[in-house]
């Protein structure tokens, strides 16, 4: 299309096998002499590896142009099937009838053909190009067929071209033997920055121009570091500049030519949204609500594990916190020998009624206070695991009481002495039990204020919607008319 614009005779940047554009560097050079040799002093097996676009079709190509006479190529230039098929196509050319022969027959059939080619001076070349996609029961039966030959030489030569993962391929153990026969072994590199610029100028020669007629003298070093050497990219960049610099209308490429040549050549990359980029996985919004129904799942099933009842049950504090949970563990504690009601430490600022509370000497309140968080049922009605057990508070406690945790008012000791004594109990919490409920029952008429005041003198638990059972409570006593049995 930009042939006439730039005085071309022929498209100089075409990928094709034309040998007019072949270009030599010294790693082709080096290959192709290597390859001539390969022919010429009839080894068994020769390799050819190298990356993508860096010119492996084209020497071969080139190779096969210069082979004798007397050598006959079989070209296999799609591997991708087995064995057999790769036999039946040798036996083929060799002008054998395959059909309705076992492996083992037309093994011994192609090597007789061999033999008699031999005889009359003539000899064939089997070159696989793309043998990195061989299975590698196909690259062992393939070096089976090497294994045809004379006292002299081998009767049937196999050359195999392909990319890095035949390498990586015949350097596993299982492949060692096929490793050990190659007598060829030759790796075909991209060109430097020199020989990028020598092979650009010799195709644009070849097309009746040259790099300095349609490229500015700073574009060197940038084409070289934007296609890294390999003969197939050079060709597609060029291509693409030299279509752009038409377009634009400018004499030669200039870097800013180059740079939106590149650019357009990986249009595909830079502008396809990320969203459609992995294509094989789900989109976002199908997934969506699956993971809400999942996370739903979850949140019903811990629910159920910890026996969520307005708290927490016996078996979720032993799944969350041990036999021993955390937040009971007692401070040094200031009690008397033999009592066992632990004093905690306060971790966060109670906030303490205006109420005035009075310990002295404790009482045993008999449970008969009528439940008002689950109806009109008295605890005598409730099941065992349900009903409050409470205890009396030694008069060693009193004593003993942590006075910050209590509200503010008149010294224990002469509340002790005072003739109107409202004294504390302890109520040991059993399987069930919540604070709201334990409160309705020691204060029917506010059980919020009964909430708060049971909260003051238990500065141990630290979320009210979380009690255990076996934990024992401190309950301020508000009937003064209660006695203390003996």
């Amino acid at each position: 299309m930009y042939n006439n614009y730039f005085g071309f005779t022929d498209s100089p940047f075409e990928n094709n096998l034309d040998q007019r554009f072949l270009f030599f560097s010294a790693n082709h050079k080096e290959v192709s002499a290597a390859l001539l040799y390969f022919i010429k002093m009839k080894k068994g097996f020769a390799l050819v590896c190298g990356d993508v676009g860096t010119g492996k079709t084209m020497l071969i190509n080139y190779l096969l142009n210069k082979l004798p006479a007397a050598v006959h190529p079989i070209m296999i230039m799609n591997p991708d099937v087995g064995y057999i098929e790769i036999l039946r196509y040798v036996a083929g050319i060799l002008k054998i009838d395959a059909k309705g022969k076992r492996v083992l027959d037309l093994v011994d059939h192609v090597k007789a053909a061999l033999e008699e080619a031999s005889r009359q001076g003539q000899r064939f070349v089997l070159i696989i190009d793309e043998a990195h996609l061989l299975s590698d029961r196909s690259i062992e039966q393939i070096r089976l067929l090497s294994n045809i030959e004379t006292q002299e030489y081998k009767l049937f030569q196999i050359l195999l071209l392909g990319q890095y993962e035949l390498s990586y391929k015949l350097n596993r153990p299982e492949l060692r033997q096929l490793r050990q026969r190659i007598n060829v072994n030759r790796f075909l590199a991209p060109m430097d920055a020199t020989e990028t610029i020598r092979y650009i100028d010799h195709r644009l020669k070849m097309a009746g121009s040259g790099f300095d007629a349609c490229f500015e003298s700073n574009c060197k070093n940038l084409i070289y570091k934007m296609t890294n050497g390999v003969p197939r990219s050079i060709n597609q960049l060029c291509d693409s500049a030299l279509l752009a610099c038409m377009a634009e209308k400018h004499k030669k490429v200039n870097r800013k030519i180059l740079k939106t040549a590149g650019t357009v050549l990986r249009s595909d990359v830079i502008f396809t949204p990320r969203t459609h980029a992995r294509s094989s996985r789900l989109p976002w919004r199908t997934m969506t609500p699956w993971i809400a129904f999942g996370a739903f799942a979850l949140i019903l099933a811990l629910l159920w594990m910890t026996g969520y009842r307005g708290g927490l049950g016996e078996k979720a504090q032993l799944f969350l916190h041990g036999m021993y949970p955390p937040m009971l563990k007692s401070a040094p504690s200031v009690l008397a020998p033999g009592v066992h009601l632990p004093v905690l430490v306060p971790v966060a600022p109670v906030e303490t009624p205006t109420t005035e509370r009075q310990v002295s000497k404790p009482q045993i309140l008999e449970n008969k206070t009528p439940s008002t968080d689950s109806g009109s049922v008295s605890p005598e009605m409730r099941p065992p695991s349900q009903q409050v057990e409470v205890k009396a508070l030694p008069s060693e406690v009193a004593g003993n009481v942590d006075k910050s945790s209590l509200p503010a008012g008149k010294d224990i000791q002469s509340e002790k002495q005072t003739s109107a004594q409202k004294e504390p109990i302890i109520v040991v919490v059993k399987d069930g039990d919540t604070l709201m409920g334990i409160a309705s029952r020691f204060f029917p008429d506010d059980k919020a204020e009964g909430v708060k005041k049971i909260l003051a003198l238990n500065p141990m638990i630290d979320n009210r919607n979380r009690i255990y059972k076996g934990q024992e409570l401190i309950i301020p006593n508000t009937d003064p008319k209660r006695e203390v049995p003996n």
